[in-house]
């Protein structure tokens, strides 16, 4: 029997696979430094440089936890 995707597996695996071409670097130049790695962000350890590579950005106001930069951290830790 096969499994048909979610839209919510459907969602992550294209966010995997967008990570996946950011972290080898096979992305637009545009998205160069679009992420800022956690140990930049915090230099000691922290259970969240234990977790993440990347930090969470600052959500000023409310849609700015929308966005897909800050969706995308969020989402990684919890892809298998």
């Amino acid at each position: 029997m096969q499994k048909i995707l979610q839209p919510e597996d459907i969602h992550n695996l294209q966010v995997d696979k967008f990570m996946h071409k950011y972290t080898n670097s096979k992305l637009l130049a545009t998205f160069n430094n679009y992420f800022e790695l956690i140990t930049d962000v915090h230099p000691c350890n922290t259970t969240q440089t234990k977790t993440r590579q990347f930090a969470l950005p600052k959500a000023h106001f409310n849609l700015s936890s929308k966005t897909i930069k800050h969706s995308t951290i969020e989402i990684l830790p919890k892809i298998p």
